[in-house]
């Protein structure tokens, strides 16, 4: 039961959070995305050669990993904070079946290969 709590919070995490910034960003990056934040973000960026235009959006995926490594081991490490996960009618701490929430994004079996469909800061 606790693993499947997990692949439920996993595949929302990566799917809806990690996947969905790092398409935003590209988008932004790309030009894509019409909005005023967008435009400003571009014209600050203007003055980047190409070479390091290209390095940015090789970071992105690990930009947007890293704070989703940070918010999980904050839930993990601040006591008063948790995060409860209601899968199939069932309310479940998610720190009480994980033994570190951080270290399921990585590894053969962790969150980020099996739910991420986007490509990752090892695929650059």
């Amino acid at each position: 039961m606790s693993e499947s709590v997990l692949d439920y919070l996993g595949s929302i995490l990566v799917e809806k959070v990690r996947d969905a910034s790092v398409s935003d960003l590209d988008m932004i990056l790309s030009g894509t995305m019409k909005g005023d934040d967008a435009k400003g973000i571009r014209s600050a960026l203007s003055a980047l050669d190409p070479s390091a235009l290209q390095g940015l959006r090789a970071a992105v995926p690990a930009l947007v990993d890293q704070v989703l490594h940070n918010l999980l081991a904050t839930i993990d490490e601040v006591p008063d904070l948790d995060l409860v996960v209601t899968h199939a009618g069932q309310a479940t701490k998610a720190s009480e079946v994980s033994d570190g929430l951080a270290g399921e994004l990585y590894g053969s079996r962790g969150w980020l290969s099996r739910f991420g469909r986007l490509r990752s800061a090892d695929s650059r």
